[in-house]
């Protein structure tokens, strides 16, 4: 990143910024909501130019981009998820409400809300292959210094009591319930299969299946990779969500077919998105420790 004599009103803001350093309401099961920005942005004459887009964008103070990000803790590149029961599946993509309701920062997957319409009334395996594409992160490396002091207007009652819970609730609609460090940005792409255990597959039969869509993840002819690729296609319920590149190229990856993965891939770098958030709890921004407990 650099700092230019440019005016930084011709620029685009950096991609991130829409959701880094606002807060966000999270509920269990459901799409999270996007609050009001917490955090000072003044602009300074900084700029980020991306390679993956060749563009040059504009970067507020308090922002820092980190062009070798590291990946979400929940996350690997190529990542296959396979579960023998829906509860096991929606555990592995929920937040984790005892860190959730912590000091520390964890990561939000930005589809978690869209999981339920994967449940199926059979009794099913539910797997998952994710590709992940981060281009950088930006995030707030300070915290406490950009911290807009008076933007908590509301009053909160103190010592906590659920006779409170009305003004408890205002506050976060208002504010939400964390606010967003980090965000992840690129393209991702998640590959979800509902497999009915009638169908007899086994997880290896599945893994194998779902390995066999991209060449040279499994040994064997391209005849026997086929087979497999069809006995998945024909056995399964495959649902594709993600963010970033062109969005008719993300849901042809549906067809199993890997030269429809490069099409997509090659166009995430002409429509980055945000692909994963960092949260932490709003109360960690609370000065008077007897209101943030």
């Amino acid at each position: 990143m650099t700092t230019q004599s440019i005016d930084n009103e011709t620029l685009p803001p950096i991609i991130g910024l829409e959701v880094v350093g606002r807060g966000i309401r999270l509920r269990p099961h459901q799409p999270y909501e996007l609050k009001k920005v917490l955090f000072k942005r003044a602009l300074s004459g900084r700029t980020f130019h991306a390679l993956e887009t060749g563009a040059t964008y504009s970067v507020p103070d308090g922002y820092e981009v980190n062009e070798s990000p590291p990946m979400p803790a929940n996350q690997a590149i190529g990542q296959i998820i396979i579960e023998e029961s829906w509860e096991h599946f929606d555990k592995r993509l929920s937040i984790d409400a005892n860190v959730a309701a912590s000091h520390s920062v964890f990561s939000i997957d930005i589809n978690a809300g869209q999981a339920e319409q994967l449940r199926s009334e059979e009794e099913s395996f539910y797997a998952m292959r994710t590709s992940f594409i981060p281009f950088w992160t930006l995030y707030l490396p300070d915290v406490m210094a950009f911290f807009d002091q008076t933007v908590f207007n509301i009053n909160i009652p103190t010592p906590f009591d659920h006779q409170n819970r009305t003004e408890y609730e205002r506050f976060f609609e208002r504010y939400g319930t964390h606010y967003i460090k980090r965000a992840w940005i690129g393209g991702k792409a998640m590959l979800t299969f509902t497999i009915a255990k009638a169908t007899r597959m086994s997880k290896q039969d599945i893994r194998q299946s779902i390995n066999a869509s991209y060449a040279g993840l499994v040994s064997g002819s391209a005849a026997n990779r086929q087979e497999s690729q069809e006995k998945l296609h024909y056995n399964s319920e495959c649902t594709v969500l993600g963010q970033g590149g062109d969005q008719l190229k993300l849901g042809a990856l549906s067809s199993f077919d890997k030269a429809h993965y490069d099409e997509w891939l090659n166009t995430v770098k002409e429509n980055p998105q945000v692909i994963a958030l960092e949260a932490v709890g709003i109360w960690t921004l609370i000065a008077d420790q007897a209101k943030a407990d």
